[in-house]
C-alpha cells in the first residue's frame, strides 16, 4: 500500500492511504486523521479495562468547590438569619460561594 504525502490544511493533517494492489490480507483502508485514536489495524489506542476509571474531578478541584460550596451555604445561612428574607439570602450566598472559589484557588495553587 502506498501512501501519499500528508496534506496541510489549518490545524488538521490528513493522510492519504492508496490501494496499488489488492491480495487476500489486504483489508479495506479508510481515510482519518492520526488522531482519530487508531494506532494499527485492530488496536484501539485510550483506556480499553473497565476497572481503569479516571476521576471526573482532581482532587484539587473538589476541594477547592466544596469549600466554596461551604463558604456559600454559610453566608446565605446567616444572611437568612439576619433578614428573615430568602431571595436576598440566596443572592448573599453566590458571591460568597464564587469569592470562596476564588480564594481557595489562589491559596491551594
Amino acid at each position: 500500500m502506498a501512501t501519499a504525502p500528508a496534506v496541510h490544511r489549518g490545524r488538521h493533517t490528513l493522510h492519504v492511504a492508496v490501494r496499488t494492489q489488492i491480495g487476500e490480507h489486504d483489508s479495506d483502508e479508510r481515510v482519518r486523521r492520526p488522531e482519530a485514536g487508531v494506532k494499527a489495524r485492530g488496536e484501539i489506542s485510550g483506556i480499553s479495562s473497565s476497572d481503569s476509571r479516571r476521576p471526573l474531578l482532581t482532587l484539587r478541584a473538589a476541594v477547592i468547590l466544596l469549600g466554596g460550596l461551604v463558604a456559600g451555604v454559610a453566608a446565605g445561612a446567616l444572611a437568612y438569619l439576619g433578614i428573615h428574607d430568602l431571595p436576598a439570602s440566596v443572592l448573599a450566598g453566590i458571591p460568597a460561594c464564587a469569592g470562596g472559589i476564588k480564594f481557595l484557588d489562589y491559596l491551594i495553587a
